[in-house]
């Protein structure tokens, strides 16, 4: 098996996070360095622009906090993730060469598994009975906790 230079994935990954992350300017928009036009009443959706009422903010920020949950939801299992490979790699580095092989893969497949079982039994404890939370509003079969 030929190996691959450290150099050959340092690049990889550099290249990768500069193409994600480089200032891409969209047709028709303006750019604002200062961010002072950034995060004003015109932001807001309401019903006459720009002078949104206090109902339009506070349902707003109703919005934002489900947001914001869902997002480091998100961002909490991606972590998760990646710790699952860190796991992998560092008991592949305790084991002998001839079972790292097995070490890997029983630490890959762990991880399916987990979510399997989350996903039967963790999502409703969860989110049981919170419905058009859970759902993002399209599905009302959580509206109610189904009991035996």
């Amino acid at each position: 098996m030929k190996k691959i230079p450290i150099v050959l994935i340092s690049l990889f990954l550099a290249f990768s996070f500069s193409f994600l992350y480089s200032d891409i300017a969209y047709a028709g928009t303006s750019t604002d360095p200062s961010g002072s036009s950034t995060g004003n009443a015109s932001d807001i959706t309401s019903a006459k622009a720009g002078e949104p009422t206090l109902s339009e903010v506070a349902e707003q920020a109703g919005h934002n906090k489900v947001a914001i949950n869902m997002i480091w939801v998100l961002i909490a299992g991606f972590l998760v993730m990646f710790m699952q490979a860190g796991f992998a790699m560092v008991e592949g580095g305790l084991t002998r060469a001839k079972n790292v092989s097995h070490t890997m893969a029983m630490n890959f497949l762990i991880y399916p598994l987990g979510m399997t079982g989350f996903f039967i039994c963790g999502f409703a404890f969860m989110f049981g009975g919170v419905g058009p939370l859970a759902t993002l509003g399209g599905f009302s079969g959580l509206d109610q906790e189904f009991t035996i």
